[in-house]
């Protein structure tokens, strides 16, 4: 996983929803992984498309950046943790 371009806080911020079992995958077909993360003010919606190997958020700063945001990064973490179980 590349975390090269994530800035400090929004590592922080993933490892911290990740860590405290922030991550719920809900849905996983052939070709996506739909997962919510579990937010103060609201929930979030990732999704990691396989054919792509692309990642999409809901949240404001992935609509507004396009880059990988605290969310994207805790289903990272969580995808890696299974991979390894």
């Amino acid at each position: 996983m590349s975390m090269t371009k994530i800035s400090w806080k929004t590592k922080r911020k993933g490892y911290w929803l990740f860590k405290n079992g922030k991550v719920k995958k809900e849905i996983e077909s052939p070709k996506r992984i739909h997962f919510t993360v579990i937010n103060n003010d609201e929930d979030k919606q990732v999704m990691y498309d396989k054919t792509k190997n692309n990642w999409s958020c809901d949240c404001r700063y992935y609509a507004l950046k396009l880059k990988d945001c605290s969310h994207i990064l805790a289903c990272k973490l969580f995808m890696e943790e299974e991979d390894a179980s």
